[in-house]
């Protein structure tokens, strides 16, 4: 648990979700619900996502250099998840 910029809790939302691109309708039920100004968040997003991104690959690297094997069945799926954050992180 921490303390940060709420966008960083939607950028990670956005980011379970599949994207800004998949997630749409999260963003604008958050919005409505008006923690952060449109603005704001739309100011943001963008950056909190490529920070997010970049945690999460950092996360699996992690993983990975411990074989860190805790909740997956295999070991092949934290390479599939820091394949996807660098993924998203290029993309971004």
């Amino acid at each position: 648990a921490g303390t940060g910029p709420l966008v960083y809790d939607i950028a990670s939302a956005v980011m379970y979700a599949g994207g800004p691109g998949s997630a749409a309708d999260l963003i604008d039920g958050y919005l409505s619900a008006g923690p952060v100004p449109r603005d704001e968040l739309e100011a943001a997003l963008p950056t909190m996502l490529r920070f997010r991104y970049a945690v999460q690959a950092d996360y699996f690297a992690h993983r990975i250099w411990t074989d860190d094997r805790t909740g997956v069945a295999d070991p092949s799926e934290n390479l599939d998840g820091l394949r996807h954050a660098r993924e998203m992180l290029e993309t971004a």
